[in-house]
């Protein structure tokens, strides 16, 4: 009668022990809670400058020179392999280079709203994941192929 009552009292005392911990042990839905409240991080960074050759009737008109600040979300940052500047230069130099709406006679007619926000998309979209939040222009200049000519 004894065994039997010990066996019971070490049942009752894990179960009691097992009810403890899960009532005091915080749940994967409110760690997640807590990674979805944590505030976005903005971190800005420079990309350096690019060149890109504007060809048009199959004639090298100039060149576009242009840098970029673009924000990203830091939290995300530190999950992301690769470095984002990459993939937004390499967004840039071809949505500039394939552009027919960019005209080197009124360069100041050109949409850098449309670059930007398509810059944003494109390389968000190469990517996989929402990372870069914004991009600025830090310079944008059109050298003509024929301006250094005495």
């Amino acid at each position: 009668m004894k065994l039997i009552l010990t066996g019971l009292w070490v049942v009752v005392v894990a179960l009691g022990a097992a009810y403890g911990v899960a009532l005091y042990m915080p749940s994967a839905s409110d760690s997640a809670k807590a990674a979805a409240a944590a505030p976005v991080t903005l971190v800005t960074q420079k990309t350096r400058v690019i060149n890109v050759p504007v060809v048009t009737g199959g004639a090298l008109h100039g060149f576009v020179s242009a840098q970029f600040v673009f924000t990203q979300d830091g939290n995300l940052a530190k999950t992301v392999q690769v470095q984002p500047d990459v993939y937004l230069l390499d967004e840039a130099f071809r949505a500039l280079y394939s552009d027919t709406a960019f005209d080197p006679d009124h360069v100041e007619r050109y949409d850098l709203k449309k670059l930007t926000a398509g810059l944003v998309k494109a390389t968000n979209d190469r990517l996989g994941v929402p990372l870069i939040k914004d991009v600025l222009i830090e310079n944008f200049s059109y050298i003509d192929k024929d301006a250094n000519k005495t």
